[in-house]
């Protein structure tokens, strides 16, 4: 069984989704107006807007996926499963635009009126977030029952063993990483807008800085001794960190902008260094910060004396 892997299938799947929702918004393009729409320049704008403002939902649907093949021993890459995997994503592709067309819209509509009361920033800020979020959730849930339902229909490997001691801590490290980086990337895209490239720079830049965050913070934490998938520590773990270094984060966000404002317009005198060395400053505390919740949250869950104590 050299064709077994716990990520590959997962993979597989969010590169079929991409295509299929990219092959989706060219027919509704072509379908609505036709006599707009330069095909090669449409094409690659959709697949660049596709892949970069749909990473937090890409990386949603890997971590779910793992933990639903997971549980149905599915980890062979066959014809039959890649069929079945293109049948999921179909099914997934139909209610997202089902429940963004009728669902979302009824409810976007029902919370304007209580948006009026907002500012204009914000008014934007709720109008993108929360179809986001939904949308995140309809995604994740569409996934996981999908596979759980469909389960039959993929060539399963029930007597194989695919966490052991030589992955453990890599299957671990790497669901960790894939949550906690797409619930990040879900707050951060609402406020990080791709109108050039300059801001694409700067989205990637920070997918690569939480990564390595998470990474060199963690890898080292995970000494508890299991053969199974410990997926309910992995979910508490990902969203306990993430709540706590969201908060640090940012009331450190909100202390810069106040000595930011201070600096700025303050009585004494002051010049740009001293805001670089704000902002500087400011970062740094919160890379340690998220750093050290990071590493506290995943000793909790993960070390071999949280496994003695049973952690729930």
């Amino acid at each position: 069984m050299n064709n077994l892997s716990f990520f590959k299938l997962p993979l597989i799947l969010v590169i079929i989704c991409w295509l299929m929702a990219i092959v989706t918004s060219i027919t509704m393009m072509m379908i609505n107006a036709p006599e707009y729409v330069n095909l090669g320049n449409y094409v690659i704008n959709v697949a660049f807007n596709k892949l970069f403002y749909g990473l937090p939902k890409h990386l949603l649907i890997m971590f779910i996926a793992s933990l639903a093949f997971y549980r149905c021993h599915i980890y062979q890459i066959t014809v039959k499963n890649i069929l079945s995997l293109i049948t999921i994503s179909l099914m997934m592709n139909v209610i997202v635009i089902l429940f963004d067309n009728y669902i979302l819209s009824f409810i976007m509509s029902y919370l304007y009126p209580y948006l009026n009361y907002l500012g204009y920033e914000a008014v934007l800020l709720i109008h993108s977030f929360i179809p986001s979020l939904l949308n995140y959730i309809v995604v994740g849930l569409v996934i996981y029952y999908g596979i759980l339902n469909l389960q039959n229909r993929f060539d399963r490997a029930v007597d194989f063993k695919v966490i052991d001691a030589d992955n453990r801590v890599k299957t671990h490290v790497i669901l960790f990483a894939l949550l906690f980086i797409s619930l990040s990337l879900l707050f951060l895209t609402p406020i990080l807008p791709f109108y050039s490239a300059s801001y694409i720079s700067g989205y990637l830049i920070v997918v690569i800085i939480i990564a390595l965050i998470v990474y060199f913070s963690i890898r080292n934490c995970f000494t508890i001794e299991t053969d199974t998938l410990e997926t309910a520590r992995i979910i508490k773990s990902t969203l306990l960190s993430f709540l706590f270094s969201a908060i640090a984060n940012i009331v450190i966000s909100l202390a810069m902008a106040f000595l930011i404002i201070m600096v700025a317009y303050g009585e004494y005198q002051s010049n740009q260094s001293d805001l670089i060395m704000i902002v500087f400053l400011g970062f740094g505390l919160q890379i340690v910060l998220t750093s050290l919740i990071l590493r506290a949250v995943t000793k909790r869950y993960f070390a071999r004396a949280s496994n003695e104590t049973s952690v729930k």
